[in-house]
């Protein structure tokens, strides 16, 4: 299968030319259309591809939403600086906030984090002070990973603002 020409639907469990594809999409344009997804196209099967490896592996091997299996899934993050992997859960979190941009380069990042918060990156992130205002670093909160989980959960239920403030400088 040639990367650049041709892509795999998930629904028709098939491998097409790129032009049969939706922009940016892992669905053939016919079942893109059928955008009522309430069942997932993901549910019926017991296969996936793996984009780096090009094989048909068991789904057991994926996590959800990943066209990479597990094993290239570590080796994208591998080769990463700490600050980068802190880095891409702030352009996670920036969609849920409603920011168009994240402005905190990696030098803010090294100097908002102490040396054994960048030894354990899965356990430390950074997250807005204000959630309406753009992250920058004189807006930055280092918290864990579970209290980012936690805040990101109440600002999605409710966007109140006072309420993310009061659970932040709780922590």
């Amino acid at each position: 299968m040639e990367c650049d020409t041709e892509r795999y639907c998930r629904e028709c469990d098939a491998v097409m030319p790129i032009e049969k594809f939706a922009p940016k999409s892992h669905f053939c344009r016919e079942h893109y259309k059928l955008s009522n997804r309430s069942k997932k196209a993901t549910d019926d099967i017991i296969e996936r591809y793996c984009m780096k490896c090009h094989l048909m592996l068991p789904i057991d091997n994926f996590t959800p939403k990943s066209v990479f299996c597990r094993k290239h899934k570590q080796i994208q993050t591998k080769g990463k600086t700490p600050w980068d992997i802190i880095r891409l859960r702030c352009w996670t979190d920036k969609k849920a906030f409603g920011h168009p941009v994240v402005k905190l380069p990696n030098k803010s990042i090294r100097q908002l984090l102490r040396d054994y918060q960048l030894s354990d990156t899965k356990a430390w992130a950074i997250v807005p002070i204000f959630p309406t205002r753009l992250l920058t670093p004189d807006n930055a909160a280092v918290v864990t990973s579970v209290h980012r989980r936690y805040l990101m959960a109440q600002w999605k239920l409710d966007n109140d603002q006072e309420l993310y403030q009061h659970i932040l400088h709780g922590l």
